[in-house]
C-alpha cells in the first residue's frame, strides 16, 4: 500500500492497531497450537529461536516465544527498540537478514547487543481485513543465508498461524453468541412465568365474581319457575349458560399458562385407565346424544393400570370426546383402549373415532396450535376457543406421550393418546 503522505501514515497505523485489538490476542496467556508452530520452525529452519510477534504502538508482544534469552522471555515482550518485526510491518513485506551487524536497516537495533539477534528470517502476519499484526520469524545468533525453501516453509507456517487466530476468533465469537443465547432463553423463559402468573391472577379475578353471577342465575332460574314465569326463567338460564361458557373459556387459559409457563404439575398414581375410559364415556354420552350421535365403548376384559395423572388423563380424554361430538351429527363415535408393542416398548393407545366433518391436510398442519381452529368458520359454527387440544397435547407429553391424528374430509377423524407403559 503506498502512503502519499503522513496522515495517510498515521490514519494506516491507527486501522492497523484497531484490527490488532479487535484479534484480542494481546496479553493472553500461551496456548499449545501456536507453541506447536514456533517448535516446527525452529526445527526445520534449525534457528535456536522462534517468535510469534504481535507489535502494538510502543512494544512487540509474543504469543509464543521458543529460545528467547531472560528477562524477555518471561516478560514475552520487549520494547519497539528491540524489535525487528517493526520493520515487518512497517514494510508489509518478508524481512531476511543475514548478518543484523553489517544491514544498515537494522545496524542500530538494540536487539543485536541485548538479544543476540544476528540473522533473521521474519513473515508477516496478515489478517484479513489486510493490516499487517505482527511477524512469524526465527532468529538466530551467528551469521547465515536464508533459502527459497526456507523462506517458503516459514510463510506456510504463518499461514497457519493466522488461521489458527482466525479459528481462536470463531470460538470466542462461539462464546460470546452461547452467553447471549442463554440470556435470551432466560429471558424468554421469565417472560413466559411472568405472563403465566398474570392470567393466573387475571383468571382468578374473573372467576370470583363469575361463580357469583352463576350462583345467583342458577337461584334466579329455581325462584322464577317455581313462581310461574316460565319466560323470565329461560333467560336467566341464558345468563347460567353463558356464564358456564365464559368459565369454561377462563379455566381453559388457565390450564394452558400454567402448561406453558411450567407452572403446571402432575400428580402420578397407578390408576385403572378402564375405570377412566368409562367414567369419561359416561360423561360424554349427553355430549354425543345432543347431536344424535351413538357412543360406543371397546375395552379389555381384564384390569389395565397406568401410573398417570387421572385428573390430566381424565380430562384429556373429555376433550377428545367432547370435539368428536362436537364435530359429528347423526353419526358415530368410538373410544377404544389398547396394548401396543412395538421395538419402542410396550405403550397404552386410547383412540377416539368419529364419523364427523373430519379434516384437510392443511388443517391437520394447525390443529394443535393454541387458539387456532381448523378454519375461520369453525369457531362460528361450533364455538370454542381453540385451546383444548393444545391442551391437550401438552399433558399428553408432560406425561411421556403424544397425540396423533388422522382425518379425511367427510369421512371423519381418529385421534390417538398414547402412553408408555
Amino acid at each position: 500500500m503506498e502512503l502519499k503522505n503522513p496522515k495517510d501514515e498515521i490514519a494506516l497505523e491507527s486501522c492497523r492497531l484497531h484490527a490488532l485489538r479487535r484479534e484480542a490476542v494481546l496479553d493472553t496467556p500461551e496456548e499449545p497450537a501456536f507453541d506447536r508452530l514456533t517448535k516446527l520452525a525452529a526445527r526445520f529452519l534449525e534457528a535456536p529461536v522462534a517468535l510469534v510477534s504481535f507489535v502494538d504502538q510502543d512494544r512487540q508482544w509474543f504469543k509464543s516465544a521458543l529460545g528467547l534469552p531472560e528477562p524477555y522471555a518471561t516478560l514475552r515482550q520487549t520494547p519497539l527498540s528491540h524489535s525487528f518485526c517493526k520493520a515487518v510491518v512497517v514494510t508489509r513485506s518478508v524481512l531476511l537478514i543475514e548478518d543484523a551487524r553489517l544491514d544498515p536497516r537494522v545496524a542500530g537495533n538494540l536487539a543485536i547487543r541485548d538479544l543476540g539477534v544476528i540473522a533473521y528470517l521474519g513473515i508477516p502476519l496478515v489478517s484479513e481485513s489486510g493490516y499487517v499484526l505482527g511477524s512469524f520469524c526465527v532468529i538466530d545468533g551467528k551469521p547465515r543465508q536464508w533459502t527459497e525453501e526456507q523462506v517458503a516453509t516459514m510463510q506456510e507456517l504463518a499461514a497457519v498461524v493466522m488461521t489458527e487466530l482466525r479459528l481462536r476468533e470463531l470460538l470466542r465469537q462461539q462464546e460470546v453468541e452461547q452467553v447471549e443465547l442463554r440470556k435470551a432463553k432466560a429471558a424468554a423463559e421469565d417472560a413466559v412465568r411472568i405472563r403465566g402468573a398474570f392470567l393466573s391472577r387475571f383468571s382468578h379475578e374473573l372467576r370470583t365474581p363469575l361463580n357469583a353471577v352463576l350462583g345467583f342465575g342458577e337461584i334466579l332460574e329455581s325462584e322464577l319457575g317455581e313462581d310461574g314465569q316460565p319466560e323470565r326463567a329461560d333467560y336467566a338460564r341464558s345468563i347460567v349458560s353463558s356464564g358456564q361458557h365464559l368459565l369454561n373459556l377462563i379455566d381453559g387459559i388457565l390450564d394452558f399458562s400454567r402448561a406453558e409457563s411450567g407452572m403446571a404439575e402432575l400428580v402420578l398414581a397407578r390408576v385403572d385407565v378402564g375405570l377412566v375410559c368409562r367414567e369419561v364415556a359416561g360423561l360424554a354420552q349427553p355430549l354425543a346424544a345432543r347431536n344424535g350421535n351413538q357412543l360406543e365403548v371397546g375395552l379389555p376384559a381384564a384390569s389395565v393400570e397406568l401410573e398417570v395423572d387421572g385428573t390430566r388423563l381424565r380430562q384429556i380424554l373429555l376433550n377428545l370426546l367432547g370435539n368428536a361430538a362436537k364435530f359429528t351429527r347423526e353419526g358415530r363415535i368410538r373410544l377404544t383402549l389398547d396394548r401396543v408393542d412395538s421395538g419402542g416398548g410396550a405403550r397404552l393407545e386410547f383412540r377416539v373415532e368419529d364419523t364427523g366433518i373430519g379434516m384437510t391436510p392443511e388443517q391437520l398442519g394447525r390443529l394443535f396450535q393454541p387458539f387456532v381452529q381448523a378454519t375461520a368458520g369453525t369457531s362460528l359454527e361450533y364455538g370454542g376457543s381453540g385451546l383444548g387440544l393444545a391442551i391437550s397435547r401438552r399433558y399428553a407429553q408432560m406425561m411421556g406421550g403424544d397425540i396423533e391424528v388422522r382425518s379425511e374430509v367427510g369421512r371423519g377423524s381418529e385421534f390417538t393418546l398414547w402412553l408408555r407403559l
